[in-house]
């Protein structure tokens, strides 16, 4: 047959670049909405960064406090005698967490203080960073299980949810944790189902990263087991590579739980048999999901599981709820038990309250229904979490200001947040001409359930504490409750004794009923101190031993 114009040869091309274009397209889709759902969530969560300082659960002072050590070891490098430096540090600036938590988020927020400055807006910025890659890596998940649209959608309403929210604001280890599980989650996932090996390596990457933010990355093991079952791809795991893998994350992060163990058990020991924080009722965080989920979010969770398990992606609801199963039976397990743990929980929630209603698989009105009335509850969300205030306290900054413009000396605190103290006169004085007494008085194991250790008792010892410490500045909080009479003690000591001056009062802001009226009192010794000797003894609940620092290397620093 002759060549003619008719001929179907010449079409061939233009249907192929067609093919290539519409190839392209998703990918371009995929990429211009996650950078609008993550641009619009990083607006929402950067409004109001400035307001307030390190106040929440009391953890929040301690994980800011610890990241401005790696900062200040990074730049020391104390690498011929890093134990005695940080026993030196820590007689200094009595606020660590290195002993209780593993140190990844301590590095990652350490190296963000080395490079931009300590500050309250570098440590929430660094929060922030973490939670913008754990969304788009939930984004990128739900792309691969649904689509691009779907993907968007529930990673706004997630980042929005009132259990996600709150702590997207604060310096916690929740977030950071979150991330690096919602990493390891879609590279798990994603090897079940295509099996290649380097979904595999950063599988094991974010596992490790995980596992030494937090000790709660446990659940992530027993979601991996569930979901081997669901897909039925043993395989995947019973292999000389993963194997491998298996034992490299163990030499990784073993060493590290070991020491933390070591280090805790006279804690541990302590506090076996106490009923602070414990709660065993099984029904406990169902209790609470309504509050940090919604009750719109979860009226949708609930009919969209409904929905997924009757519709053709039934294998993606079934891993969805193995993420819900895992982390109910890890954290309910747990005698520790605290609502906000059902952040871990959220991304199922997310997922079911959105994908089953927008998927492009769904019937043509259950989409446009469903679209409907799930973007309406994101746009009330997304106000709701611009208008949102998280609860703050300010005005330790501000005195730790004013007082390291002063000469250097031993400072006795008594105040609730003796962290968020001890971070800003670190800040403010690179010199480290200060030594922060803050177990002078009592020693309270976390929680004063846990146990408490008093060294005063009455005035003639809290003098006695003033003199063989040679304190020259004395900090206390004015208004706030007393649980021990040195606290009340020490105050009248100040109030009428008149070996100490009242210098300056600030005021202490807050957006918390409990913490209105009160202030901060700065008080400086009438006569000259004389420098003290011998040893700055500190006890220390979560070693097995106490720690003895000469005060020569720690005065005039």
């Amino acid at each position: 047959m002759p060549f003619t114009s008719a001929s179907p040869i010449p079409e061939t091309l233009p249907v192929s670049q067609q093919d290539v274009q519409t190839a392209i397209a998703p990918a371009k889709r995929r990429l211009i909405l996650a950078v609008l759902s993550l641009t619009l969530i990083a607006v929402v969560l950067m409004h109001g960064i400035q307001k307030g300082e390190f106040s929440e659960n009391v953890d929040e002072t301690v994980h800011a406090a610890t990241g401005l050590y790696v900062a200040s070891f990074l730049h020391d490098l104390p690498l011929r005698h890093p134990v005695q430096y940080t026993y030196r540090y820590y007689a200094q600036y009595p606020s660590l967490g290195i002993v209780m938590y593993p140190p990844a988020f301590y590095l990652i927020e350490g190296i963000a203080f080395s490079v931009f400055g300590p500050s309250v807006v570098t440590a929430r910025l660094t929060v922030l960073a973490l939670a913008l890659f754990g969304l788009y890596c939930w984004f990128s998940l739900i792309s691969e299980l649904e689509d691009e649209y779907t993907a968007a959608v529930s990673t706004v309403l997630l980042a929005f949810l009132p259990a996600i929210l709150r702590y997207e604001k604060t310096v916690m280890l929740d977030i950071p944790l979150l991330a690096f599980c919602l990493a390891a989650s879609k590279y798990w996932i994603l090897y079940l189902r295509r099996g290649s090996p380097k979904l595999l390596y950063w599988f094991a990457v974010f596992l490790c990263l995980a596992c030494l933010t937090k000790h709660h990355a446990i659940y992530l093991f027993l979601f991996c087991l569930i979901t081997l079952a669901i897909e039925k791809r043993w395989d995947r795991l019973l292999n000389w590579r993963a194997a491998g893998l298996a034992a490299a994350c163990f030499v990784v992060v073993a060493p590290v739980y070991f020491l933390q163990i070591a280090m805790n058990s006279s804690l541990g020991q302590a506090l076996a048999g106490t009923s602070a924080n414990a709660n065993t009722h099984w029904y406990y965080y169902w209790t609470h999901l309504l509050d940090l989920i919604g009750w719109g979010p979860l009226l949708l969770s609930v009919i969209g599981i409904g929905i997924s398990l009757w519709q053709d992606k039934r294998e993606n609801a079934l891993v969805m709820l193995a993420w819900i199963a895992s982390c109910y039976v890890i954290f309910g397990s747990v005698r520790h038990k605290e609502a906000r743990y059902i952040l871990y929980w959220s991304p199922a929630f997310a997922y079911f309250a959105v994908a089953p209603f927008t998927r492009k698989t769904s019937a043509q009105w259950i989409r446009v229904a469903g679209f409907a009335v799930v973007l309406l509850l994101l746009g009330a969300y997304s106000v709701r979490a611009w208008k949102y205030q998280r609860f703050y306290v300010s005005g330790y900054s501000q005195l730790a200001k004013r007082l390291t413009q002063r000469q250097g000396g031993c400072v006795l605190v008594d105040m609730d947040l003796p962290g968020n103290f001890t971070f800003f006169m670190r800040a403010f004085d690179p010199a480290r001409r200060f030594v922060i007494l803050r177990k002078a008085l009592y020693d309270v194991r976390t929680l004063r359930e846990w146990g408490v250790d008093e060294f005063a008792h009455d005035k003639n010892d809290v003098e006695n504490v003033l003199t063989s410490n040679g304190i020259a500045y004395v900090v206390v909080e004015q208004n706030m409750p007393l649980y021990f009479s040195s606290q009340t003690a020490l105050r009248e000591l100040l109030e009428h004794s008149g070996q100490y001056k009242l210098v300056e009062t600030i005021p202490v802001e807050s957006n918390m009923h409990d913490w209105r009226g009160r202030s901060l009192a700065l008080y400086e010794s009438n006569t000259p101190i004389v420098p003290p000797h011998g040893m700055l003894h500190i006890r220390m609940a979560h070693l097995g031993h106490d720690i003895d620092i000469p005060f020569q290397q720690l005065i005039g620093k």
